[in-house]
């Protein structure tokens, strides 16, 4: 194929090409022009359908019932966090029902006070459900969250502090965990008893000891070698340290979860604000106007009467 059969070829393409831009721009200009006339000849149907979406915004925005949420931290032990997670569920399964009488019996609080609970759920630190946590670590802190309608009372700190308690009442008197606490205190009694004994003869014994250098005059640094007051003493401290962390399992932690912070209610809104509805409902509304009048005046172009 020679040079001019090239030239040929490209100037084929060229034309194509200009031919098939030009399309494009007329068809363009005259979707702009039909435009124009739409919204010259059906304005009308703009503005309706602006002031009707402006109107469903205003009737969403004040017709939504309000919603508060409160909110609790604790630290939990003996199970892993989305066992808790499954726990606080099982609760919120009860809140779907729609039956508040079984909420109120779990958790041993009058029925008006759990009338209105739309939502309970538990979170970790990070804001992520309970119960996709797979963190094996005890002594971690977590959130549990009750979200309900507006109501007087939730708005009662002292409501609050009533829910807080039965929640914690309520994890910590699980069948199964409240008879390994039972356990874990009766192990913790003997061994505490243990300690005091041992304790007791230690002091007696020290006594003894000291009574027996003042009475000899021994230096400090010469003693029997089948007993060593030094090891006494470490002994001691030893059960001391001992006897402190028994007493922190009887006064904490035997129970499953304990109070680091109450419930704390806040407004939290249920859809968008005000503004945003208005900018959403009210574009939306000017754009079905706009597409009505398209098709009215389509329909007028291609069925003249």
């Amino acid at each position: 194929m020679d040079e001019k059969q090239y030239h040929a070829e490209d100037q084929i393409n060229l034309g194509a090409l200009k031919q098939l831009l030009f399309g494009i721009l007329r068809e363009f200009f005259t979707f702009v022009t039909f435009t124009r006339l739409v919204l010259r000849r059906k304005l009308l149907y703009l503005i309706a359908g602006a002031v009707i979406g402006v109107g469903c915004a205003l009737g969403i925005y004040f017709k939504r019932p309000n919603v508060f949420q409160a909110t609790m931290v604790v630290t939990h032990n003996k199970l892993t966090k989305n066992t808790y997670g499954e726990i606080i569920e099982q609760l919120n399964r009860l809140v779907a029902t729609g039956v508040p009488d079984k909420l109120a019996a779990e958790l041993n609080v009058p029925v008006e006070l759990v009338s209105n609970v739309l939502q309970i759920d538990a979170q970790n630190m990070s804001n992520l459900p309970l119960a996709r946590d797979t963190s094996t670590k005890m002594y971690q802190t977590f959130k549990i969250n009750i979200r309900f309608l507006d109501s007087a009372t939730f708005l009662d700190q002292r409501i609050a502090d009533t829910l807080t308690t039965a929640f914690i009442n309520y994890l910590n008197n699980l069948p199964y965990l409240k008879k390994l606490a039972e356990v874990d205190r009766q192990n913790a009694l003997e061994r505490l008893a243990y300690i005091e004994q041992d304790m007791a003869r230690l002091d007696s014994l020290k006594t003894s000891i000291n009574k027996s250098i003042q009475q000899f005059r021994m230096p400090a640094t010469i003693y029997n070698n089948a007993i060593n007051p030094a090891e006494i003493y470490q002994q001691s401290s030893n059960l001391i340290g001992l006897r402190e962390r028994t007493l922190r399992q009887l006064e904490v932690d035997l129970d499953t979860v304990w109070l680091l912070d109450g419930f704390k209610i806040t407004e939290v809104p249920r859809s968008r604000s005000l503004p945003d509805l208005l900018w959403i409902l009210g574009a939306l509304g000017l754009f079905t106007g706009f597409l009505v009048g398209l098709l009215l005046e389509t329909k007028n172009r291609l069925m003249p009467e």
